[in-house]
């Protein structure tokens, strides 16, 4: 309320104007990130701090008991920030990554300077693992083609009186590097495809001869593929070869397919004495058969080989998906 000169009385409206802004986002954001690291800084001073008081409760047992830090790799910069305060600790301690980075860990490593390189794909064997290699194909191939000529003269006759045709089966297979060959098989069905679309053996195929049955339920029909060892286009243990049609098919449907032509095929293989043998009905149990492959290759030794070639004999009597 003013008064005037005149000494009337006026009314008047006094009006205060506060300006009100609304906080920026940002700023929202950076507050609540500090408040969290802030959180989190201070949970890892607590766990560290639990962990170094039981380990004094417990250092009798330090010798048998290693402590273990599990952490997402993603995180890895903050992780030896984790791990300093627990260094007191009269303890082992191992990192376990989480499940995504988990096979990094099982790669062959190299140093490069300063730098340490994983390597993700082994090469082909080198000439000395190769020779070795050999060597015990050629000596076991013609070994097992000495003993079993008999029995090869005695199936070939029983293969003709029970069905017209060649008693043995050709069918071209890619090799190492993807070199192709003539695969040879004790003829198992009265239809002798060799083209370009090839129908995989399905339990109950009609196509399979009488003999051809027992032959494939025991394996003896791959046993001519001992030619084809002692010749050099096969090993007796690595990746089972396919028919090239299928080679065809699944090298666009899974990505690391032609990895298994970096070793020679075998008559047996690792996916096979696991349980991944005869059909593949679908992309992803190919998929399954070709990671077991590609293990194979990764690991490969000959103490490997020659147990691959002991347990043959016994998934040959279990039988599975052999039909």
């Amino acid at each position: 309320m003013n008064t005037s000169l005149d000494g009337n009385v006026r009314d008047s409206t006094e009006t205060l104007v506060v300006e009100c802004s609304e906080p920026r986002e940002t700023d929202v954001i950076a507050e609540l990130a500090s408040g969290v690291e802030n959180e989190l800084r201070s949970f890892r001073a607590e766990i560290a701090k639990w962990a170094r008081a039981y380990a004094r409760q417990r250092q009798g047992d330090a010798a048998r008991e290693p402590s273990a830090a599990a952490a997402d790799l993603r995180r890895w910069p903050e992780i030896p920030n984790l791990v300093r305060p627990l260094a007191e600790l009269p303890l082992p301690l191992t990192f376990l990554p989480d499940e995504d980075s988990a096979a990094l860990f099982t790669m062959t490593s190299r140093q490069f300077g300063s730098l340490v390189g994983v390597e993700f794909q082994r090469a082909p064997l080198s000439l000395s693992e190769r020779v070795v290699k050999r060597l015990l194909d050629i000596v076991l191939g013609v070994s097992g083609i000495v003993l079993l000529t008999p029995m090869f003269v005695i199936i070939a006759i029983a293969i003709k009186l029970d069905s017209p045709g060649d008693a043995l089966f050709r069918q071209t297979r890619r090799g190492f590097n993807s070199r192709k060959f003539k695969i040879f098989k004790f003829r198992t069905m009265t239809d002798l495809e060799d083209d370009t679309t090839i129908r995989q053996a399905v339990r109950g195929d009609r196509r399979v001869t009488g003999i051809g049955a027992w032959l494939r339920r025991t394996s003896i029909d791959e046993l001519p593929q001992l030619f084809n060892v002692v010749k050099g286009d096969m090993s007796l243990v690595g990746p089972r070869p396919h028919a090239a049609a299928h080679d065809d098919y699944y090298a666009e449907q899974i990505s690391h397919y032609a990895f298994r032509h970096h070793m020679k095929p075998g008559i047996t293989g690792w996916a096979q004495i696991r349980g991944y043998r005869g059909e593949t009905p679908t992309v992803q149990s190919m998929k399954e058969r070709v990671e077991h492959d590609i293990w194979y290759i990764d690991n490969w030794s000959v103490t490997l080989d020659v147990q691959i070639i002991l347990r043959t004999a016994l998934e040959v009597i279990r039988g599975r998906n052999a039909y």
